[in-house]
């Protein structure tokens, strides 16, 4: 008979809940009270987008409440990339996609993939390469002003200076993605 292993119960009962950076996972939480909205941590010169036709900052900083504005992919191409450097080093812990208000299930966030600290990443790179976490929306996950945050493996979101948000698909794969707001949640690292 071969030994018993005396980890067994311990290693099947501290498993992690947060999905591995392979796996798609969905949003589910509401932010800890712990966590800033990290707006004041971005200005515009740390930050680019490629593959819109409406500026990043309606859905980021400036116009990130407005029902009327949003960031809108180019219209025969779904996919955006959006790279932010924070002014300085911050612990994510949540991060919050909401589609344009009333465009929702059509145009909304579907797959997302991020990279930690990647300043650099083109589209292809965020297609063949493994992202820190990959993000499932469903779409009542993406009701503008109502869906909830999605929360960040903590153990690959420290330390992070640049995030890259890659957004492959949209909720019905239509030609353009239509994003009313993304909030990064988490704390400052007092450098």
């Amino acid at each position: 008979r071969p030994p018993r292993s005396t980890l067994f119960p311990y290693t099947t009962l501290f498993r992690s809940s947060v999905p591995t950076s392979g796996e798609d996972q969905h949003a589910t939480t509401t932010v800890s009270k712990d966590a800033d909205d990290l707006v004041s941590e971005i200005h515009s010169q740390n930050v680019e987008c490629f593959n819109s036709t409406t500026s990043w900052k309606f859905a980021v900083t400036e116009g990130r409440d407005s029902p009327l504005l949003s960031l809108d992919s180019e219209l025969d191409d779904g996919e955006l990339l959006l790279t932010i450097q924070f002014n300085q080093i911050v612990h994510l812990r949540a991060v919050l996609v909401h589609g344009k208000s009333g465009e929702e299930r059509i145009s909304a966030p579907k797959r997302v993939k991020l990279f930690a600290n990647k300043p650099n990443y083109q589209f292809d790179d965020c297609s063949t390469k493994k992202a820190t976490q990959k993000l499932l929306f469903e779409e009542k996950e993406c009701i503008f002003r109502e869906g909830n945050a999605m929360e960040l493996d903590q153990t690959l979101f420290k330390n992070v200076r640049t995030i890259t948000l890659f957004v492959e698909t949209n909720q019905s794969d239509a030609p353009q993605t239509k994003i009313g707001k993304i909030q990064f949640f988490g704390t400052p690292v007092n450098t």
